[in-house]
C-alpha cells in the first residue's frame, strides 16, 4: 500500500512543482504591483520627494 502511495506522489510531483512555480510568480507580481501602488499613493499624499545629491 505504501508503495502505491509513493508511486502516486512521484507521478504527481511535476504537477505540484508547476503549480508552486505559478503561485510564486503570481505572488511576486502582486507584491510588485502593491509596492508600486504604495509608492504612487505616498507620492500623491506627500508630493514628489527630492533625491539627495550624489557624492
Amino acid at each position: 500500500m505504501l508503495e502505491k502511495i509513493k508511486e502516486d506522489i512521484d507521478k504527481d510531483l511535476p504537477k505540484i512543482g508547476r503549480l508552486m512555480d505559478e503561485a510564486g510568480d503570481d505572488i511576486v507580481k502582486k507584491m510588485d504591483q502593491f509596492m508600486q501602488n504604495v509608492a504612487s499613493g505616498l507620492e500623491k499624499l506627500f508630493g514628489e520627494v527630492e533625491k539627495p545629491p550624489e557624492d
